[in-house]
């Protein structure tokens, strides 16, 4: 009498199969939620992009604290008010102060449960803006998640093992009225000189030539194959003045210095956008300009420090560049 059932040939070949099923399935998802969450963090830059192009009065709004004079010592000297992200106080209220004891120099990450801590740090989004209080919370329809790449949050649980929640994970242009001896931005993009824009002064760039937001790396990222080995550090769950809401694209350290006495590692040289999301097997940079729009730029193979500091450095200022193979250089118009 013949049994029936399965021999164990059979069961070996069908677990085989739907293994391969399985594994091209996840595949597919997991490219499904890498573009989904592209997309999220491409449309939350678009937004906070018009959200700063509308709150614009006669300047932009301030991607660092105001700037004031002593007179007497005839030194610069930074003021503790908001920029487009407000500065964090211990107590949860927000007062203009020239004390920084008053103040943490920005309140990036919260513990994970903490509800109380995440209300008092939520200051920091609520009175973004400037002068004009709550003006980018009120454009971003007072949503938290709008200042957030789904990729940042992973990050961060992943480097605090599920302890930190990210504040926000973009950073303005240092351009605006923070990076030193500069000229505060204005809109003059009808304002153009006899190269339709292209020389001369950032003051003169058309908005769709000047970077507004963009992020800093999330994780680490090697460089490169043909150059000596180099690490750009990921913005890490440790507080990191690199995080501080701020791309300053020259290196100066924006003047601050750590409570260990020591400057932030990210800043020495200048920081560069952050290389984070994956299109196809290359790694792509989020950046969007005043006029809204957004790009991703393709990070080359062979990749070395100074030319991403170089590609900030141009975007920030408006300036044209040009990716060819594994370079990037400066746009012939603007040799």
């Amino acid at each position: 009498m013949k049994k029936s059932g399965f021999s164990l040939l059979e069961l070996i070949v069908c677990v085989g199969i739907l293994a391969v099923l399985s594994a091209f399935v996840m595949g597919q998802f997991s490219k499904s939620m890498n573009s989904a969450r592209n997309a999220n963090c491409l449309a939350n830059m678009r937004a906070l992009a018009l959200g700063f192009l509308n709150c614009k009065g006669n300047t932009w709004l301030r991607a660092g604290p105001m700037v004031f004079y002593n007179t007497e010592m005839g030194t610069a000297e930074y003021q503790l008010r908001p920029g487009w992200l407000g500065w964090y106080s211990p107590s949860g209220e927000y007062t203009a102060s020239l004390n920084p004891m008053d103040f943490e120099q920005m309140g990036t990450y919260y513990p994970v449960g903490n509800k109380e801590e995440q209300k008092k740090r939520l200051r920091c989004l609520d009175f973004g803006g400037a002068s004009k209080m709550c003006a980018m919370w009120n454009a971003m329809k007072h949503s938290q998640s709008a200042y957030l790449c789904p990729l940042h949050v992973k990050a961060v649980e992943h480097q605090s093992g599920g302890s930190l929640r990210p504040m926000w994970s973009y950073v303005l242009n240092g351009w605006f009225m923070w990076e030193p001896d500069e000229t505060p931005l204005k809109n003059k993009a009808t304002a153009v000189n006899d190269t339709n824009g292209r020389k001369g002064t950032p003051n003169y760039r058309p908005n769709d030539m000047v970077m507004c937001f963009a992020e800093l790396q999330m994780s680490p990222l090697k460089l490169s194959r043909n150059a000596p080995p180099a690490i750009v550090p990921a913005v890490s769950a440790e507080y990191s003045l690199a995080n501080d809401g701020i791309l300053q694209y020259k290196g100066d350290q924006a003047g601050f210095i750590s409570a260990a006495g020591e400057a932030d590692a990210l800043t020495d040289g200048g920081e560069i956008i952050g290389f984070n999301h994956t299109v196809g097997n290359k790694k792509v940079a989020h950046v969007v300009f005043l006029d809204g729009h957004a790009e991703q730029i393709s990070l080359p193979e062979d990749a070395q420090i100074e030319n991403l500091r170089d590609l900030t450095a141009w975007l920030c200022e408006g300036l044209c560049f040009t990716q060819e193979g594994n370079l990037f250089r400066k746009d012939e118009y603007d040799e």
